[in-house]
């Protein structure tokens, strides 16, 4: 044996050398497929909140499915592991107490909805943010709440359902925070679900993406555990399998990925020897290691084991491995015990022994857990805390926070680390004495090992705490957080009390930074002498500084250059022009350490960014139909164009994209295809095309047949195929390889077979062909071909009766398979096995029959109406005309038209109705298959718009309205008047003027006036800018108002209101007192109005930052349809400032770039969308001072 001496403790290392254990048989590797993001506002969704509360219902989370109430079994300690014996600090030597919290903010307050709560919380440089299973909260630092979100809210977008278990990170290195959390899919299966914030504001946008996760409704994904490093983001779970067990669930993300917003693939390893594993949170930048713990066996041998694994490999291909198992000799037991607490002979569940807060931070691996002891009989929980090194395995700190009495229970704890090396711990305690509490013990880099200092209860317990919707089961935790600060390396933790009789509570403390030789991160950051190719970086000087290390990259990308300088700049160099660029900087102490890197300042070189060519192509989920082609973003670039062919043809099929991937369908199976993209150039033009990279999409996979006597067949002919066999083969023989024929579209061929029947036997024969290559064999189909029976044949020479073969119009282009099968006394199946007879199998080659027939491509849909549109493609070389389909939506009956043209205008449609429709190219050979299916909605024909009324007009009544041409003395109508047949030209930009004259029945009494006018077309009054004029008086009030230059041309809807004593600010009142009516006034010399239908349905646009104070601001929209996309930004004066013509755009949300915004003067300005030259979306935004 060999000793080493580690300062205060020792550490026997009971192995002569370490093996890293072999990945095990039971991992199994899938990727799983998610879409693009959906984009989501925090603080817009906050304030949907506001205006639509939620009706809550009780909810025992996971209550329907109670398997997560999980016993950890111990799994087998290999011969390899490294045992490590430490001692444990003496409970009763004195500790320097823990620092008193700067900051303590109530929580989330328990609303009698749910348990447990699931608390979780995560620190910026700005903000803390705090999740729990009811809802999602931001507070600034010094404690006020900024923003509530229920977490079906946020995660609307994505479709999903039944949302548990929340755990949030903030990644210092790029400023995000992460979410994620278990829940539905739409389709019902297990969902996994995350949320990356595209800056350090919370409170902004947010990329939301899902997946399924299990696969099925059966099983039930739980215990989600989250960590990442500077390749992946990793989520972890328990998959309870719904045949039985459970199995761990890695879920390896592309973390640049999900950062940028893109669409792509995850990889998920499945481990059947490991329940729960814990990824770590990886503070080191340049850390390629994914490092992760697991509880393995809490008593083997008197010792206790945990188990390390890994996730190495690249990026884009990531690798699972299974490491070193470790133990302590402090064994613990799996079997839970309840927590006592005071006032309630009820216990609290404390949990298990999953591993919590698995930390990476400078070499070491930081964690902890509860336990339960003594490991012979436990009798009370306390919380492990370890730290270790994983490059050789040993333990260089362990503690335990343990009452020996068994009075004081201590679970679901938490720990971070920051970077001094200091550590702090959070937890829940409870016991004879104490209801339930949350506390928390910090521990200086300078502390003697194995130590904390004193705990802190910095939210004690006011009462005992038992809820359990009738369950039976105590819910409190499952789970706390602890979170350094970066902007000062400070602790927050999250943390639960119980409140109020059987009400739980979360309470979060900031606690400041004590040990190890600290100093700040710079502050006043500012960039100048910018050029094209240079520029300087500047802040202020930070006391205790040695000097500072700076980074710098171009917006986008994921890898750093990096630099020091002495002083308070640097100049940097070799930069590229026109391009976007950010910065940062962290202060290195003169004591040792450094401090946190700054957020990113951003800053734009001057002149024009070069437009260079994509490079790092990838293609990835390659299926036998489809396949994704991803590639580096080019730095301002607004699209980007992509063609793909079949390697050795001279027709691309091409498409448009703005994000830096694209996914190709209606592929041929079994074949080689090329690809290339191109950058479309911000300032116009495009790079060349990259070279090609090839793949080949998968094959189909046949069902086998195999037959076993002697019965065989002596010959196939079919077409050019004539082969002659002995008949007296294994049972089946392949001949795919190396017998084949071409036949033709809409052409027949003479199929026959010849075959021995082994004697006085009867010998049915079959033959199939899978015309629509979908690897399978049609029995229902014109796929089977009867070839009839034979008897008493033993020289093989006798031809059954030949068939006529059909190639159908519809067989699928390509090469297909043909099985030919004989068996004895009964007609053969396409997949039977281990009959009376033989099976052959021959390839087949469809073509179209003459001139190469392409799929049609690039459908657009345009000049859409109430009652029509004009569809159009891409022209197919060799085409002579083109079938086009088109049908409702939600039917099965389409309508076949015929056009020499690469347009077709369609009448006599449905209003309001969604419409699919394919293209086929006809050539002089034959068809093409159809295309792929697009779709559009026609304009729903009318705006219908919200009631109001007056419930009384005992007392008044409107008695005439005057504007312009409309000159209407009503009188009394009962509480509404309906006059939109009176209408009247309103010009924009143009001041009106409208009197209201009010009638009484007897005494005049004070009226308040609201004029709306709904200028957008969208059927609703109380849009920005929509109240047009309000006013009081016992008589005729006249009020001026100027209609916008923005407003919508045409005829629109007008509604007064009158109402005694106040004003109505609800176009959709119904008032006490007072009369409503309604009118019609026709708008001219504003915008034109094309598509009101799209602008119902689109998403409006906005301009971000708001108010614009930088140089580069960012319009974010939303397309329901693929389309050339031009922004305009107007004044309020109507003077056009800026037209941006960002090329085509693929449905879905997108990101513009805006430059110069900065240069303008400062006020009010409108930004409208256009798609393929109609309005679809408007909005204001603010330029600053």
């Amino acid at each position: 044996m060999k000793k080493i001496k580690l300062f205060t403790f020792t550490i026997v290392i009971f192995c002569a050398m370490m093996i890293c254990n072999s990945l095990y048989a039971q991992v199994t590797q899938t990727l799983i497929d998610y879409g693009a993001p959906k984009l989501v506002n925090f603080n817009e969704r906050a304030q949907y909140d506001v205006k639509h509360p939620q009706k809550l219902k009780r909810r025992f989370v996971e209550q329907g499915e109670d398997r997560d109430n999980f016993v950890f079994k111990p799994q087998p300690v290999d011969a390899n592991a490294i045992n490590n014996k430490v001692t444990l600090n003496n409970p009763n030597t004195p500790l320097s107490n823990s620092p008193v919290a700067s900051v303590n903010i109530n929580g989330v307050m328990d609303n009698g909805t749910l348990i447990p709560p699931d608390i979780n919380g995560a620190v910026g440089i700005t903000y803390v943010m705090e999740t729990t299973n009811q809802e999602f909260k931001i507070y600034t630092k010094s404690g006020s709440l900024t923003s509530t979100v229920s977490i079906t809210t946020f995660f609307s977008a994505t479709g999903g359902s039944g949302y548990y278990d929340p755990h949030i990170c903030y990644d210092p290195n790029n400023d995000r925070f992460i979410i994620c959390i278990d829940g539905n899919v739409s389709n019902g299966h297990g969902g996994l679900f995350i949320a990356v914030s595209q800056t350090g504001n919370p409170t902004g946008n947010w990329y939301t993406y899902s997946i399924d996760a299990t696969g099925n409704t059966s099983d039930f994904l739980d215990y989600p555990q989250m960590g990442f490093n500077t390749n992946w983001i990793v989520l972890t779970g328990n998959d309870f399998l719904g045949t039985g067990g459970n199995a761990g669930k890695i879920y390896v993300f592309n973390r640049a990925g999900l950062y940028s917003g893109t669409q792509g693939s995850v990889n998920t390893f499945t481990d059947n020897t490991v329940s729960l594993i814990s990824p770590a949170t990886t503070y080191d930048n340049s850390q390629t290691t994914e490092y992760m713990v697991a509880d393995w066996n809490g008593n083997s041998g008197g010792n206790g084991y945990v188990k390390i694994f890994t996730i190495t490999g690249s990026a884009t291909a990531p690798v699972y491995s299974a490491g070193n198992t470790i133990g302590v000799n402090q064994p613990w037991s799996e079997s839970t015990v309840g927590a006592k607490q005071l006032g309630s002979s009820n216990t609290i569940e404390d949990g298990d022994t999953r591993i919590h807060s698995c930390i990476y931070r400078s070499g070491s691996l930081w964690f902890c857990h509860s336990v339960f002891l003594p490991a012979s009989s436990p009798t009370h929980t306390a919380n492990d805390w370890w730290q270790v090194n994983p490059s050789n395995s040993t333990v260089t700190q362990f503690g335990r926070i343990e009452d020996t009495n068994g009075s004081t229970f201590y679970y679901y704890p938490s720990l971070d680390v920051n970077a001094n090396g200091d550590m702090m711990i959070g937890y829940s305690m409870s016991g004879t004495s104490n209801y339930a509490s949350a506390v928390y013990a910090y521990r200086a880099s300078t502390d003697a090992l194995n130590t904390l200092q004193s705990p802190v209860i910095y939210k004690a317990g006011v009462a005992s705490y038992y809820k359990t919707f009738g369950s039976g089961r105590n819910r409190f935790g499952d789970y706390s957080g602890t979170a350094f600060d970066p902007s000062n390396n400070s602790f927050w933790t999250f943390q639960e009390w119980a409140n109020t009789s059987n009400n739980w509570a979360t309470q979060i403390a900031n606690v400041p930074a004590t040990g190890g030789v600290t100093c700040n991160a710079p502050t006043g950051m500012s960039t100048s002498g910018i050029t094209n190719t240079s520029a300087t970086f500047s802040w202020t000087a930070v006391s205790g500084a040695s000097s500072y290390n700076v980074q710098y990259r171009k917006v986008g990308t994921s890898t750093w250059t990096t630099a020091s300088s002495l002083s308070t700049s640097y100049s940097a160099s070799g930069l590229t022009a026109g391009t976007n660029y950010e910065w940062q900087v962290q202060t290195v102490c003169s004591g040792g350490g450094t401090s946190v890197f700054t957020a990113s300042t951003t800053f734009t070189t001057t002149g024009t960014a070069p437009c260079n060519a994509p490079t790092g192509l990838t293609t990835s989920s390659i299926t036998s139909t489809s396949a994704t082609f991803s590639w580096g973003a080019v730095s301002g670039a607004p699209s980007y164009n992509v063609q793909y062919r079949k390697t050795g043809t001279t027709t691309w099929s091409t498409a448009s994209t703005s994000s830096a991937s694209y996914n190709a369908t209606g592929l041929t199976t079994g074949t080689t295809y090329e690809w290339q993209v191109q950058t479309v150039c911000s300032g116009g033009g495009t790079s060349s095309f990259t070279a090609s990279t090839t793949f080949t999409t998968t094959g189909i996979t046949y069902c086998s047949s195999v037959g076993k006597t002697l019965d065989g067949i002596t010959n196939v002919t079919f077409n050019t195929i004539n082969n002659t066999t002995s008949g007296t083969t294994s049972g089946y023989t392949d001949y795919t390889g190396t017998q084949s024929t071409t036949v033709s579209q809409n052409s027949t061929y003479t199929l026959s077979v010849k075959i021995n029947t082994g004697g006085n036997y009867t010998n049915y024969t079959k033959a199939w062909i899978d015309w629509n290559h979908d690897g399978t064999f049609s029995t229902t189909t014109n796929e089977e071909y009867n070839l009839g029976t034979a008897v008493n044949v033993t020289s093989g020479t006798t031809s059954l009766s030949p068939v006529s073969v059909l190639v159908p119009s519809t067989a699928v282009v390509g090469t297909t398979r043909m099985r030919v099968s004989t068996q004895y006394n009964a007609n053969p199946t396409p997949c039977s096995a281990s009959f009376d007879g033989e099976v052959e199998d021959y390839s087949v080659v469809v073509s179209s029959g003459g001139t190469s027939c392409g799929i049609p491509s690039g459908l657009s849909s345009s000049s859409i109406t109430s009652s029509g549109a004009t569809v159009s493609w891409g022209a197919v070389s060799g085409a002579t005309s083109y079938n086009l389909q088109y049908k409702v939506s939600t039917t099965s009956t389409w309508t076949t038209v015929s056009t020499s043209s690469t347009s077709y205008n369609l009448t006599g449609l449905t209003a309001g109705t969604t419409y699919n429709y394919q293209v086929q190219a006809v050539c002089s050979g034959g068809s093409s298959s159809y295309s792929s299916q697009s779709s559009f909605t026609t304009l729903s024909g009318t705006v219908t718009y919200c009631a109001s009324k007056g419930s009384s007009t005992a007392y008044e009544y409107i008695s005439k309205i005057l504007l312009g041409s409309i000159n209407n003395t009503s009188g009394n109508n009962n509480g509404y008047g309906n006059y939109t047949n009176l209408s009247t030209s309103l010009a924009a930009g143009v001041s009106n003027t409208i009197t209201m004259t009010p009638g009484f029945a007897s005494s005049s009494y004070t009226e308040y006036w609201t004029l709306y006018i709904d200028y957008n077309h969208n059927g609703i009054l109380n849009d920005a800018g929509e109240t047009v004029a309000t006013g009081s008086g016992t008589a005729a009030v006249s009020k001026s108002f100027t209609v916008p230059s923005t407003a919508l041309n045409g005829a629109t809807r007008m509604r007064i209101q009158m109402h005694y004593n106040s004003s109505s600010t609800n176009p959709c009142a119904t008032l006490d007192y007072g009369e409503v009516e309604d009118y019609t006034v026709s708008i001219t010399g504003g915008q034109r109005l094309e598509n009101t239908d799209l602008i119902a349905k689109t998403i409006s646009i906005s301009v971000s930052p708001n108010p614009v104070s930088a140089a580069i601001s960012v319009a974010e929209f939303q397309l329901i349809t693929e389309g050339n996309v031009r922004l305009e930004i107007f004044d309020l004066y109507g003077k056009q400032v800026q037209a941006i013509n960002t090329g085509n755009q693929s449905e879905g949300k997108r990101q513009y770039e805006i430059a110069h915004l900065d240069e303008l003067a400062a006020g009010n300005y409108v930004i409208l969308l256009f798609e393929n030259n109609q309005l679809i979306a408007r909005n204001k935004f603010v330029i600053a001072e």
